[in-house]
């Protein structure tokens, strides 16, 4: 109800058309946990004022509301270790959290998931069949801002020239190092790798244009997870040599967004780098040059 007392971890507050909007991280009480979860000796813990923080990541985890909304400030203590100070009223030392489907709860110093619960096993791609695991999530702030500027509007052509014609859009992308699926060859499963950084070919408006993987992302859908892969594309320079051709990066900003089913798994492809002493500084290469 709108007028229940709830406690909450700001986050933040944001200042939007004048007025002060607080996210906050909701908490919540033995009462709202998932009944498999209300052991006996939590609801002990309960009546001494033990609270539960609910995961980030969880749907409808955090709450936006205005600054007036806030009744007063309360004393909150994250407990690190065992040690409970006597003048400790109200106390978390876990975290509420899901995963593959089901709820979970972890100690409070980790603040953060295993690596391997990172890991999505279910990702589909948006025209075929393939079943992908998406490996190694990438923290949100080490992706850069600039990785695509019209990261929307590509996502939402892709999208709508699918079968899928909208994906939550408000919600950001989770970013990950490789893709892992099978593909059939002669009838036998084979299992593939596409890491950031790989070079690929992809076959697009019947030519095959080469490219390096930038990022693999996964957007979620109706509950299910859709792999994708930003690429920078390379440019035929028709030059020659040591009877290759030589390819070199596009410079303006020619980026792309692909479903990873695009990509010619079958077909290697093999680049040399053409060091130039002037451009590549030690293992720094510049990748643009001819």
């Amino acid at each position: 109800e709108s007028t229940t007392k709830r406690i909450g971890h700001i986050l933040s507050i944001v200042q939007k058309n004048g007025s002060l909007n607080i996210n906050i991280q909701r908490i919540l009480t033995f009462e709202k946990l998932p009944r498999k979860l209300q052991s006996n000796s939590r609801r002990e813990r309960s009546r001494r004022g033990e609270v539960w923080m609910l995961d980030r990541e969880i749907d409808n985890a955090i709450i936006i509301t205005k600054l007036q909304a806030i009744i007063k400030h309360i004393k909150v203590t994250i407990l690190y270790d065992n040690n409970i100070m006597e003048d400790i009223l109200i106390v978390i030392r876990e975290i509420l959290y899901k995963h593959n489907n089901k709820w979970k709860l972890r100690n409070i110093t980790y603040s953060y998931k295993h690596p391997s619960e990172n890991d999505i096993n279910e990702v589909y791609s948006l025209d075929k069949y393939i079943k992908i695991s998406l490996k190694k999530q990438i923290l949100r702030r080490n992706i850069k801002e600039s990785i695509l500027s019209d990261f929307k509007e590509q996502i939402e052509l892709l999208l709508y020239n699918s079968r899928y014609l909208s994906v939550d859009l408000s919600r950001a992308p989770s970013f990950f190092k490789y893709a892992s699926f099978f593909i059939e060859k002669n009838n036998n499963p084979i299992q593939c790798c596409l890491y950031v950084g790989d070079f690929i070919s992809i076959n697009f408006n019947e030519d095959e244009i080469f490219s390096i993987v930038h990022a693999i992302f996964g957007y979620k859908k109706n509950g299910y997870y859709f792999a994708f892969i930003i690429i920078d594309l390379f440019k035929y320079t028709k030059q020659i040599k040591l009877e290759c051709p030589v390819y070199k990066l596009r410079t303006n900003n020619l980026r792309r967004i692909f479903s990873v089913s695009m990509v010619n798994i079958t077909k290697a492809v093999h680049f040399v780098h053409n060091h130039k002493d002037d451009q590549c500084v030690g293992r720094n290469h510049y990748f643009a040059n001819d």
